[in-house]
């Protein structure tokens, strides 16, 4: 069974710590040169967004309890749903954790969603801009729905991230190349080995 803890962002499966889609290509970002009060600001702003919107997909949403940082983003999520036509039963599942039984890595889909007849795992983004590492992560994302859907179902065929912006507006952004599969998987390969020959050095 797999075990999810939020605080700590671990994964395990039977007690086995899995590593997670975001743990893997922490190697491609580099925040140094952000001011630490910067990017919990940014990240606080961001787990607002994306608990208004699994709310707002629940129909759970209480819009006095919105603060107004995130007004802005909410706006550009419900302009990107109204011009692309979707409804409710267009969305499928939303912040479901999911282990990959092959691979053995872990991750948390923001949603999967019928974008324009096509089933689409979509990655919800309040970022300034969309860093290229996102192709990574959202076909790590795929091959885990992918892996836990049972034959017979829809499988997901594309694969999006969605910028809000805090204007009200909103950036779509598609990811086809094959190799991104392959390239994740390189670094999964890389992070197991840094796992068993490089914790606790200096």
């Amino acid at each position: 069974m797999l075990e999810f803890n939020a605080e700590r962002h671990e994964y395990r499966l039977d007690g086995t710590i899995l590593p997670s889609v975001t743990q893997v290509l922490a190697p491609c970002y580099d925040f140094s040169m952000v001011a630490p009060a910067v990017l919990e600001r940014k990240r606080q702003i961001g787990v607002a967004v994306h608990k208004a919107i699994e709310l707002l997909l629940a129909d759970d949403l209480d819009e006095a309890s919105l603060v107004p940082e995130i007004t802005g983003y909410l706006a550009g999520w419900r302009t990107f749903v109204a011009e692309c036509g979707l409804h409710l039963a267009d969305f499928g599942a939303v912040e479901k954790p999911l282990y990959h039984q092959a691979y053995k890595y872990a991750g948390t889909p923001d949603m999967t969603v019928c974008l324009y007849g096509k089933w689409t795992v979509l990655d919800v983004k309040t970022t300034a801009d969309l860093h290229p590492a996102v192709a990574l992560q959202t076909v790590g994302y795929l091959e885990l729905v992918n892996a836990n859907t049972p034959k017979g179902q829809h499988k997901i065929v594309q694969r999006c991230a969605l910028r809000l912006l805090e204007t009200g507006t909103y950036r779509l952004e598609g990811y086809t190349d094959k190799n991104d599969w392959t390239t994740f998987l390189a670094m999964l390969t890389v992070h197991r080995w840094c796992e068993a020959n490089l914790k606790g050095q200096q």
